[in-house]
């Protein structure tokens, strides 16, 4: 009787082992043969999940976006919780992304890929992903962005560690994309300095009455 063979869950075990790959050897140094040595594949048994190392490369990529996104949906779908404890839960999943070396390194390299002469196509799938973060990064900070001084400021330093780490490096992927995450920038800058001119304003109205 042949083997069931469970592929959603080798799939899974495919994109943990390319993560790992490219996260310490960089995209350039992996090989196909490689990746399908480390998960105990053949050249013949990979090729029917990818084509090429291109393919793993941005479907690891998608599956390192996908994991913030759903981290970040999980935190906005739960309105039992005071905005201060929410923008603390966006900070923790910076940090929780950060403490994962592999995360962070392959969002890097996929700056470095990007950057490079001849750099890779970047395919609907993960094109998608990337919109869908930045639909719940618009929403997250959309929602904190009227809160109290404190929780506005712990949104903002929240947003301020997303742009460096993980926003930078995907969005200027995309196709429009850009325009869009400037303008959500600047739109936090303004509102920032807005609470700071309220702040400066307030001891001073005080002592006029």
């Amino acid at each position: 009787m042949p083997k069931i063979v469970d592929h959603t869950a080798r799939l899974h075990a495919i994109l943990e082992q390319a993560l790992d790959i490219f996260s310490r050897t960089g995209y350039y140094n992996a090989s196909y043969e490689k990746i399908a040595e480390q998960c105990g594949l053949s050249r013949t048994g990979l090729y029917k999940y990818f084509a090429n190392k291109d393919a793993i490369f941005t479907e690891v990529v998608g599956y390192v976006v996908d994991d913030v996104t759903k981290r970040l949906e999980q935190i906005m779908h739960c309105n039992a919780r005071p905005s201060a404890g929410r923008a603390k839960e966006v900070l923790d999943v910076f940090v929780h992304f950060m403490k994962n070396r592999r995360f962070s390194s392959i969002l890097l390299e996929f700056t470095v890929v990007m950057n490079h002469d001849d750099h890779i196509a970047i395919p609907l799938r993960l094109q998608d992903s990337i919109r869908a973060l930045w639909d719940v990064m618009e929403m997250v900070f959309s929602r904190l962005s009227n809160s109290s001084s404190y929780t506005f400021s712990l949104a903002f330093i929240g947003l301020v560690f997303f742009q460096s780490h993980i926003l930078q490096p995907l969005f200027s992927t995309v196709e429009e994309e850009g325009d869009r995450y400037v303008s959500l920038l600047r739109r936090w800058e303004v509102l920032s300095q807005q609470r700071f001119d309220e702040q400066q304003g307030a001891p001073f109205a005080l002592g006029v009455l």
